[in-house]
């Protein structure tokens, strides 16, 4: 029973940094894409 109690807390455990690390992959590539927004708008400029 606890060992069940166990994995099931690991699961969601796991789940949530999956889901962070999801959301901070994403906001890494919007930042990385709005760089290069303003670089290409500066040379296009």
């Amino acid at each position: 029973m606890v060992c069940a109690i166990e994995s099931a807390f690991l699961i969601k455990k796991l789940a949530y940094m999956e889901k962070k690390q999801f959301l901070c992959n994403r906001i890494l590539n919007l930042e990385i894409n709005i760089k290069h927004f303003k670089t290409y708008n500066y040379v296009r400029n």
